[in-house]
């Protein structure tokens, strides 16, 4: 499976798939996030936000367009370790459902870039879903550090801002 993930992020970054490491404009001082940070509803309760070993989602951008589509901005923190061990993707997920929304597959480690961000364009948000779990996991430990909930109906939150899109009013 490892080397399957190797093949396929080295085939991404020679067809220049893998986005500019400077893609996104999220403000310095929103990437981290207070010590007393939790985990969202006690879904990964015993793991300390601290622990990095285990992908910790810091901070979220969302976007809403005028075209009803998102775009979100995550920003990870994580003790990669190479290829053998690093975040690999965060996910936009229904927590109401545990459907998954939207992903962003992270094809390389980031061992010199902590933490890091990265985004992803053209997410629709199903009907009725106000709220989503942003998640990240990792190549060895999986998902188990700290995600956010993001209220999309609220400008702001702990450790999330939201540009809701402008009515047509």
């Amino acid at each position: 499976m490892r080397l399957l993930l190797r093949c396929m992020a080295i085939i991404l970054a020679l067809s220049g798939c893998v986005a500019a490491q400077d893609q996104t404009a999220v403000a310095q001082d929103q990437t981290s996030v207070a010590q007393d940070q939790t985990s969202v509803a006690g879904e990964h309760s015993g793991i300390s936000p601290e622990d990095l070993n285990f992908a910790q989602v810091r901070y979220v951008r969302a976007t809403g367009s005028a075209d009803g589509s998102w775009r979100f901005d995550v920003s990870v923190e994580h003790n990669d370790e190479g290829w053998d061990h690093y975040a690999d993707l965060w996910q936009v997920v229904d927590p109401a459902s545990d459907e998954i929304i939207a992903e962003r597959i992270l094809a390389h480690p980031h061992d010199n870039e902590q933490p890091f961000t990265r985004s992803q364009s053209g997410v629709i948000i199903p009907d009725g879903v106000t709220s989503v779990l942003v998640r990240a996991r990792c190549t060895v430990h999986g998902f188990g550090g700290s995600a956010l909930l993001v209220d999309l109906t609220v400008a702001a939150g702990d450790a999330y801002q939201v540009d809701a899109p402008e009515s047509d009013s």
